[in-house]
């Protein structure tokens, strides 16, 4: 658990403000399945200019947290039986995520 004196929270409000008075209803709504197109035209501009590095905007995915791209990840690379290695003690939140398709977990 985030120590909770940690999170910006005045920063957070005033990005849901500016979001919520420029686009309203709209950003409320669902959307594509690959995040938002404008977050990620920005990040793939980014990758350029810090690192020159070209990634196409259909190789960039936004996951909602963790818990979603270890899923992606577990449904992607993972099949029944395969052998998984993790460190003692894992996190909690990957063994479940795994735990779906079935790997043969070792320590």
């Amino acid at each position: 658990m985030p120590n909770r004196q940690l999170f910006p929270v005045e920063e957070i409000k005033a990005a849901a403000v500016k979001v919520l008075d420029n686009q309203g209803r709209d950003v409320l709504q669902y959307s594509n399945s690959e995040g938002y197109l404008e977050l990620r035209q920005m990040i793939s501009q980014r990758y350029l200019e810090k690192k020159n590095l070209n990634i196409p905007v259909e190789n960039i995915l936004i996951t909602n947290g963790s818990q979603q791209g270890l899923d992606l990840l577990g449904k992607t690379l993972i099949n029944d039986g395969d052998a998984l290695i993790i460190e003692e003690p894992g996190y909690l939140g990957a063994i479940q995520a795994f735990m779906l398709y079935r790997p043969a977990f070792n320590r």
